[in-house]
């Protein structure tokens, strides 16, 4: 199986793609969303305000990781080194 490549528009970002790459769309806020990040459960356990910077890591991993999840890794099978399938995945997150 060919490597398959996705681009992640995420947070409302607009992007091109190329017509062989598969497109997902990710948003935290708006009536779009589709991944879900609790702020205020992380900061109520560490009893202390999270920098913005940090908030921007926390977003930025939640993207990452429901792009990991929604994307298909082949079926199950054991990957060896000469396999030449893969996913390459391109995000794009806004500024």
């Amino acid at each position: 199986m060919p490597r398959t490549e996705h681009l992640v528009l995420c947070g409302g970002v607009d992007g091109r793609r190329r017509a062989d790459t598969k497109s997902l769309r990710l948003n935290l806020h708006g009536s779009s969303e589709n991944v879900h990040l609790k702020i205020s459960d992380i900061g109520e356990r560490l009893v202390a305000n999270i920098p913005s910077v940090m908030i921007d890591l926390l977003e930025i991993a939640s993207y990452i990781y429901a792009a990991d999840a929604a994307i298909p890794r082949g079926g199950l099978r054991i990957p060896t080194k000469a396999a030449t399938d893969s996913n390459l995945i391109a995000a794009t997150v806004p500024t």
